[in-house]
């Protein structure tokens, strides 16, 4: 498979992907509870990743897009 640099990024592609992703989260929020990585054993980080996932959905549109930098390849003596 040949990939391609990205030269353009399209905020609604981006917007759309992290909606997918948070979903993912807030569907499995009772499952992330169960997985502690913090030294307190409260069981509450689906909880509070969630929430969090929340107020940055609520917060958050598709507006236009990003141009990045064509990447420059150094030349070959």
């Amino acid at each position: 498979m040949i990939h391609l640099p990205l030269l353009q990024l399209d905020r609604r592609y981006l917007y759309y992907t992290f909606v997918a992703g948070a979903h993912k989260i807030l569907e499995n929020q009772s499952e992330i509870n169960n997985i502690n990585v913090f030294r307190v054993s409260d069981k509450d980080t689906g909880t509070n990743l969630a929430s969090t996932i929340r107020s940055v959905l609520d917060n958050i549109a598709p507006i236009g897009h990003i141009k990045l930098l064509q990447p420059t390849l150094p030349k070959l003596p």
